[in-house]
Order: structure tokens, then C-alpha cells, then sequence
């Protein structure tokens, strides 16, 4: 050492010198960055952010400070020196580069590495759940199960629901099953119609009457339900009301005055509603009881028989729009058989399945149905509730098309009397569209509370996934509270700290109703909702399945000297709406009636010859 401090940090600034010429770039570089950086920490009021100067200054001090300052401190050792001017431009541009990979560090990568140390911390183990998020809810459901056959789990004493996602069944007691109403709700296509085969298929296995009112002519449900009967033993009945079918029912035949006038009130919409109308429906309410009164004195009534009888009721004259709705009936081939034909009260007493399709657009049909559902319900609190009743499950699939004052019934004073009902809609929006009789809330409240059993699809309505989701409960969860700053960058960043309080949401929410797969429902019960998953019944399609009973025609002698009727005309073709049909038609149009033809009773000795028959249904009345 000489003493000298020039000349003593000589090496030292010859390694200074050529590091700046060599590697002034960098140098400036991380000068840049560490100074964006420190004037970031400076402004969030970091805590040492001083340390982020060091590169800084160092880069000042190899940058500017030894570009200007060292040929000062040399010159009188070895005269005038110069470095090339060049070198402090490189090292300026590392100095503005830096400066800008600071920033996009702030701008991009910041946000990218507070998104990746968010994926991997670990959670604590105290944490609630969250509430779900729409974007993700998808991965905390089951999914669409694979096809089983659901009588492999068949216990007898139980309904099978479907099975949870661990694969294992899901039971409703027998007991529990007849106790209750049972609610199907879903969009179109989510699985109702499996649900509703699979439990209809066990309950019939032990020994309770079904009938089905399946207005849009589901295109398995009759094929499973002949499969159900005939492996239980028990018959099969298909009733096709719609227009342009046989003569298969009468459900006049047998009926009290008073349940005739109860079934024409509700089929016909006559009840009263409380409103101005009613006074307008007056005169149809007494024509409903002026024919009731009169299909009483017969002993096999028809709304074709009888057509002139009741036209010329003076109740009935002053009554166009009970006319008007008895017309349709009369019209209506299905429901005009001569004798009882299916006969509701002997399925009830002996088991069985009914099932009758109807229509969701044709008014007399849809009349039709909710008479045959009065029907049911008439019988049944007929019986004798001294001893011990089979159950019977009337199935209404589309509820809509089937309500009526009298059918509501059902939800009320029917199940201490062994009915019960199986119902399926799509939303809530379905219960509030009824006839002119009813009210639509009270409808809406009367299916809600007395449903014990939910079976709920995939649902598109948000305000029925929202009452679902109230009706589910709540449980507890944790809701985090963050802070966001945006940085020198002016990008958004979230603090490491975060604040965990409680809150509440549904156990099953409208996120998780509005997204399940499908054929995945929740089961509301007694117990907590459960998801199942549901699969339909195996079965073949068979002819006989679909096929309506005709009714044999009985003789009837007509008058000789009675003008030649009208030849009858053709049966309407029938709707082409499954492949079944059509081949339902040509087999009914190719069937040779059994039945005479019209002879005289008026006195006269001859009688005239008869008239071939032209086909099963062509029957001639006298004019």
C-alpha cells in the first residue's frame, strides 16, 4: 500500500473499466429493474424497501460514476484519459430495458405467480365449504350413471329410488311410499319418465293398483308397464282416449246422480271460482244436474245414446256451454262403449295397471281425462275403510292437463283413503295453469305441502330451483374476504392476507339444480337431499303393449219401417305419432265384426233383411 488511495484502487478500477466496456449492458439492466422495483416497493410501503436501491446505486456507480468520474481522478497520474461515449449509451439502454422488464414483470408475471402460489398452498384443514360457482359446479356432481337394471336391487318392502354416487342403493320403505304424494319435477327429457317407470315397476311387483294418465303418449312407459303386470301376475289395460279410437270405456255405467254431476262438474271446468263468472256457469251447474238425474234411470248411459234425450232438457236448452262440452263427449268414440268395458273398480280390488293415454291440445280428450280421474277418486272413497284396502298410485305425468277442483282431492283428503299420487311437471309455472275453477296459488301451496317425496331433474326455471333450494336448507359455510391493490404496473394484485368469516347457503343450491346430468336427481325426503342417479327399465316393445280393447257391440233391433240409415262414415286416421300407431290403425281397420246387424221391433211380420256389416265400429242409431 502507498498511502496513495488512487493509486492503491488502481486494479480495482481497471476491473471496473473493463467490466463497464464488457459488460455494461447488463449492468444497466439490473440497475433498471431493481430500481422499478424499488420504487414499487417504496409506494406500497413495503417494509425494507431500501434493499432494492443496492443494484441501483451499484449500477449508477459502474454506470455514470466511472464514465465521468474516473478520468478526473486518474488525470494527474497519467494524464488525460477518455472512454468512448458508446459505453454509456449501452449501458443507458440496459438501464431503460430493465426498467421495462420491471414494469412487465408487474404488468403480466406478478399476477401469474399470485395465481400459481395460489394453486399450490395448502388449505387449512378448519375451512368450511364454499358456496358453489357456476363455472365449476359441474365437477362437484355425479355424473350420468352408467345403465343398470334397477330390479336387481329390488327388496320387497321397498321402492328403490336409484343409487348415490357411491353405487349403493337408495330406499324408500313401501309404508312410506303409499303414505305420501310423490313429486316429479324437470326440463323435458332429464330422466321424470325413468324415475317414475322404475318406482311404478317395484310398486306394482307388490301388489299396488296402478293407473297411468299419460297425456303426451310416452313411447317405453306402456312397454314397461305390461312387461310390470305380467311379471307380477296381474292384468294390463290400455286405454287410447284420443279421437278416431274404439269404443273401449263408459265410465257412466254404475254412477251415482251425485258423482255423475260431480264428474261432469270437473271435467267440464263448472265449479265455482268466487268471481262474476259464476253466475254465467249457473244455468251449466243445473244442466249438469238435470243429466246426471237422467243417465241415473238408465242402466248402461252413453253420452251418444242419450244425445237426443238430453238436447230436449229444458236445463239443458238454456245451458249452451254444457251443450257445447256434451257434444264433444258424445262425439268421442273412446269413452261411448255400450258396457263398462275397463273396469276401474275391479283393478282396484284385485290389482292390476290402467294405462290411458289421452292428449295435451284436444279439449274433449283432455275433458275425458279428468273424468276418468274423478272416476278413480269416486271409487275409491266408496270403499270400506273398516277393513284393510289395497293402495292404488294414480300416475299424472304433465299434472297440468289433469287438474280440476274435485281431482285436488288427491293432495288432500284421498291418501287416508289408499290413493296416493305419483305427479310430474316441469316447473312451477305448470301448477299455476289451470282451468277457470281453481285458483292458481292455492294449487301451487296444495302440491307443495303435501308432497312428502321430491324426485327432482334438471331444472331450467331459476324461480323453482330457487324454491327447491330453500326447501333443501342450509349449511354453514365460509365466505373469504380479500384485499386487491394495483400496483406501479397498474395491475390488479391480491394480498397475501385474507379474512374468513361465516355465512350460509343452501345445501343443494340453484347452481347445482340447474346443472345436474342426466338421469341425476335429488331425493327429498324425511332425510337430508341425496343425490341419485336413475336408469331406465330394460323391456322390448311389444304390439299388445299399445293396443286398445275394443268393446263388443251388442245386438240391437232397429225399426223395420225406419228410413235406411246413413251409411256410417270412416274412422279418422289416426295421428302419426309412433310407428305403433299406424300399425294399431291397420290392425284395427282389418278386424271383422262380430256383432248382428239392425233388426225391426215395430210390429211389422217381416222383417228386413239385414245390412252386412262394413267393419268393427260401424254402428247405425235410428234417426
Amino acid at each position: 500500500m502507498t498511502g496513495d488511495l488512487v493509486k492503491d484502487l488502481a486494479p480495482l478500477f481497471v476491473v471496473l473499466v473493463q467490466a463497464y466496456k464488457v459488460g455494461g449492458f447488463l449492468i444497466g439492466l439490473l440497475g433498471g429493474f431493481f430500481g422499478f422495483v424499488a420504487m414499487s416497493k417504496y409506494l406500497d410501503e413495503a417494509e425494507s424497501w431500501e434493499l432494492f436501491l443496492i443494484p441501483l446505486i451499484l449500477s449508477l456507480l459502474v454506470g455514470p460514476a466511472l464514465h465521468f468520474g474516473l478520468p478526473v481522478l486518474v488525470e494527474d497520474y497519467i494524464g488525460a484519459i477518455q472512454i468512448p461515449f458508446y459505453f454509456l449509451l449501452v449501458w443507458f439502454f440496459g438501464l431503460v430495458v430493465g426498467a421495462w422488464l420491471g414494469f412487465l414483470y408487474y404488468r403480466k408475471w406478478q399476477p401469474r405467480i399470485d395465481a400459481w402460489r395460489e394453486k399450490i398452498t395448502r388449505r387449512t384443514e378448519l375451512e368450511r365449504d364454499k358456496k358453489t360457482d357456476v363455472r365449476t359446479v359441474r365437477e362437484m356432481l355425479p355424473a350420468t350413471p352408467e345403465i343398470y337394471d334397477v330390479m336387481d336391487y329390488y327388496i320387497p318392502g321397498f321402492i328403490t329410488i336409484g343409487l348415490d354416487k357411491e353405487g349403493q342403493p337408495v330406499r324408500v320403505p313401501f309404508d312410506v311410499w303409499t303414505a305420501n304424494h310423490i313429486q316429479l319435477a324437470g326440463t323435458t327429457g332429464a330422466g321424470k319418465g325413468v324415475a317414475a317407470q322404475m318406482a311404478l315397476t317395484q310398486a306394482n311387483r307388490q301388489g299396488e293398483a296402478i293407473f297411468i294418465f299419460d297425456p303426451k303418449n310416452d313411447e317405453w312407459a306402456p312397454h314397461v308397464m305390461e312387461a310390470s303386470a305380467k311379471a307380477a301376475g296381474v292384468p294390463y289395460c290400455f286405454i287410447d282416449l284420443r279421437d278416431g279410437r274404439p269404443k273401449q270405456i263408459n265410465p257412466l255405467i254404475g254412477v251415482s246422480r251425485a258423482d255423475l254431476k260431480e264428474m261432469f262438474l270437473a271435467a267440464f271446468s263448472l265449479g265455482e271460482k268466487g268471481g262474476d263468472a259464476d253466475f254465467y256457469r249457473l244455468s251449466d251447474r243445473k244442466a249438469a244436474g238435470a243429466v246426471a238425474a237422467l243417465m241415473a234411470e238408465h242402466d248402461n248411459p252413453t253420452f251418444s245414446g242419450l244425445y237426443r234425450d238430453v238436447m230436449g232438457l229444458p236445463e239443458v236448452k238454456a245451458a249452451a256451454g254444457f251443450w257445447g262440452a256434451y257434444e264433444e263427449m258424445a262425439e268421442l268414440e273412446s269413452i261411448n262403449a255400450p258396457v263398462i268395458g275397463v273396469d276401474f273398480k275391479e283393478i282396484i280390488d284385485k290389482g292390476g295397471v290402467v294405462y290411458i293415454v289421452g292428449s295435451m291440445r284436444n279439449a274433449p280428450v283432455m275433458k275425458a281425462q279428468r273424468m276418468l280421474m274423478i272416476r278413480l277418486v269416486q271409487i275409491c272413497e266408496s270403499r270400506d275403510r273398516l277393513q284393510k284396502q289395497r293402495s292404488v298410485c294414480v300416475f299424472l305425468d304433465e299434472l297440468k292437463y289433469h287438474l280440476s277442483k274435485p281431482s285436488m282431492e288427491i293432495f288432500g283428503a284421498a291418501r287416508d283413503k289408499g290413493l296416493h299420487a305419483l305427479i310430474a311437471h316441469q316447473a312451477l309455472s305448470d301448477l299455476r295453469d289451470v282451468p277457470a275453477d281453481l285458483d292458481a296459488e292455492a294449487v301451487v301451496g296444495s302440491v307443495i305441502e303435501n308432497t312428502g317425496i321430491k324426485i327432482i331433474y334438471k331444472l331450467q326455471d331459476p324461480d323453482t330451483a330457487d324454491w327447491l333450494a330453500r326447501r333443501s336448507g342450509t349449511k354453514l359455510v365460509d365466505e373469504e374476504t380479500r384485499r386487491i391493490n394495483r400496483n406501479l404496473a397498474q395491475a390488479e394484485i391480491v394480498e397475501d392476507e385474507r379474512t374468513v368469516r361465516q355465512g350460509e347457503t343452501y345445501l343443494v343450491d340453484t347452481n347445482m339444480l340447474m346443472n345436474l346430468p342426466k338421469r341425476v336427481a335429488v331425493f327429498f325426503s324425511e332425510e337430508l337431499p341425496q343425490f341419485v342417479g336413475t336408469s331406465p327399465v330394460p323391456v322390448k316393445k311389444t304390439f299388445s303393449a299399445i293396443a286398445p280393447l275394443a268393446v263388443a257391440l251388442p245386438v240391437v233391433a232397429a225399426v223395420a219401417d225406419a228410413p235406411a240409415p246413413t251409411p256410417p262414415a270412416p274412422l279418422p286416421e289416426p295421428e302419426p305419432e309412433a310407428n305403433e300407431d299406424l300399425e294399431l290403425a291397420n290392425a284395427i281397420a282389418n278386424v271383422k265384426d262380430d256383432s248382428e246387424t239392425l233388426k225391426a221391433l215395430d210390429g211389422d211380420d217381416e222383417d228386413p233383411p239385414p245390412k252386412p256389416a262394413q267393419g268393427l265400429f260401424d254402428v247405425e242409431f235410428d234417426e
